[in-house]
């Protein structure tokens, strides 16, 4: 019979925080870690989408500086930070 031991338990809960938390390349490991987060305690997934809110926010404001630095570009030229604007 396997089972998973305290140090594998230990490592994909430290997997599920980092997934939860880190933005950018969300997917497929973002979808993945919330199917999971019945493996974290609540106050562990409130502190772990907290952190990532907050990160988001950074991306999202550091996207509007770069974008209102940009001037009056076309939009072609600005695609990619739209893109990523609507993915965040």
């Amino acid at each position: 019979m396997y089972g998973i031991t305290r140090q594998g338990r230990s490592t994909l809960r430290a997997w599920l925080r980092e997934m939860l938390t880190t933005v950018g390349t969300d997917f497929p490991d973002f979808p993945a870690a919330v199917s999971m987060l019945v493996l974290l305690t609540p106050a562990e997934t409130k502190a772990s989408f907290e952190i990532r809110a907050k990160a988001v926010g950074t991306a999202l404001e550091e996207l509007e500086v770069d974008k209102q630095a940009a001037g009056d570009l076309p939009r072609l030229f600005l695609l990619e930070d739209a893109y990523r604007t609507a993915l965040l």
